[in-house]
């Protein structure tokens, strides 16, 4: 969601959970209104980038 790019994954629950799906537009609504997550979300790719250019 975050550029246009077709992407997909799988996920597999380990307890029972509520779902929500939302659309890009509302996706870039949640990152403004909610930094936090933003930063979380940019702290997760920074961590996975690191991973993957020492693998």
């Amino acid at each position: 969601m975050l550029d246009p790019a077709p992407r997909n994954a799988t996920v597999t629950a380990t307890s029972e959970l509520d779902v929500l799906v939302i659309g890009r537009t509302e996706f870039e609504t949640v990152l403004v209104k909610a930094p936090g997550l933003t930063r979380s979300l940019l702290a997760g790719m920074a961590r996975r980038l690191r991973e993957h250019e020492t693998s």
